[in-house]
């Protein structure tokens, strides 16, 4: 094979390999915005149910005082 031959050859690979790795690189993207799509709302799951241990909380304290005044 020439030089030439060798050197097509190669930019032809170079080619297909930039084209894999822009579709790879696109996959990987989907995936992150997913992974971070389901940790807002996980997230904010968790702060809803930090809000209603709170509250659970306070209300346990206002009849545990309640209870003790009597």
């Amino acid at each position: 094979m020439s030089l030439e031959a060798r050197v097509k050859a190669l930019e032809e690979n170079h080619v297909h390999w930039d084209q894999v790795l822009t579709g790879v690189e696109g996959t990987i993207a989907l995936i992150l915005n997913e992974q971070r799509d389901k940790f807002k709302k996980v997230d904010q799951h968790l702060k809803q149910q930090d809000r209603r241990l709170d509250k659970i909380e306070e209300l346990l304290i206002q009849i545990v005082n309640n209870l003790a005044s009597r």
